[in-house]
């Protein structure tokens, strides 16, 4: 040990490592972390820097991806009494990330029925927006859908990217907005009320032992139960309904019209 106010001497022969620090691979935004694994052949510890911690920062041996674009990596060791200080810097690429929607099949809608929220969602997180095909036949100003008259239309979820993210590929649904030209009652005397209904129908049927509800496709609707004189269309989307109701001296059938 040196004496106190005495500089130690060291040897003017110092001799220059080496870093092996191998060159990255392309990466997205959204990636894992990398690990660093630069070595030094003096057995010295080697410690990582990031010119751009906006792309990419650096926590001990651990590189952790924060946005899109190209960084310069170093790595480093300030060397010692023995070995002189070294440095090697590589280039990483950090691509845009991928993102996808979710758009789910929309439910056909009948033309009075006014208008409905359009859901979708990205895997980014990012806003989606909707297009219509055709706006004389259903309009959309952000995620409302407003229906004019019926038709059949396309509306397209899309996620244009940003600095971050690829733009996703758009996702198209047909939507089909049905003609309701007037209502009609089963009985003289409206025995079925309201149609076209928001909710509840109400049946003034005498002797009722049995009613099956199917949508147009045929496939049967057992959430609708009848619940004393009425039944319940609020847990089901809009759409026409076939009612089916079994009395002790008839069987009749009719549409009714979900809004």
């Amino acid at each position: 040990m040196a004496r106190e106010g005495v500089t130690p001497v060291v040897s003017p022969f110092l001799q220059s490592q080496t870093l092996t620090f191998n060159e990255f691979s392309t990466h997205r935004f959204g990636d894992d972390p990398v690990d660093l694994t630069a070595q030094s052949n003096a057995g010295l510890v080697v410690t990582y820097s990031s010119a751009d911690e906006r792309i990419a920062s650096v926590s001990g041996s651990r590189l952790l991806i924060k946005g899109a674009g190209e960084v310069t990596i170093s790595a480093s060791q300030s060397g010692n009494a023995f070995y002189l200080p070294a440095i090697v810097s590589r280039k990483l690429t950090v691509n845009k990330g991928l993102q996808n929607i979710s758009f789910a099949e929309l439910p056909q809608q009948l033309s009075n029925a006014g208008a409905f929220t359009l859901k979708a969602s990205a895997s980014s997180g990012l806003h989606v927006f909707f297009e219509s095909s055709d706006p004389s036949i259903v309009s959309i100003e952000e995620e409302v859908a407003s229906l004019h008259k019926h038709g059949v239309v396309m509306i397209t979820a899309r996620q244009s990217g940003n600095s971050n993210y690829e733009e996703a590929e758009p996702i198209a649904r047909e939507l089909v907005v049905q003609l309701v030209t007037a209502t009609e009652p089963i009985f003289e005397g409206k025995d079925i009320y309201p149609n076209p209904t928001g909710g509840v129908v109400y049946l003034r049927i005498q002797g009722i032992y049995q009613v099956e509800i199917s949508d147009m496709m045929g496939h049967m609707q057992s959430q609708i139960g009848l619940q004393g004189d009425r039944l319940d269309f609020s847990l089901v989307p809009a759409g026409i309904y076939i009612v089916k109701i079994t009395t002790q001296n008839k069987t009749i059938t009719e549409k009714i019209f979900k809004r």
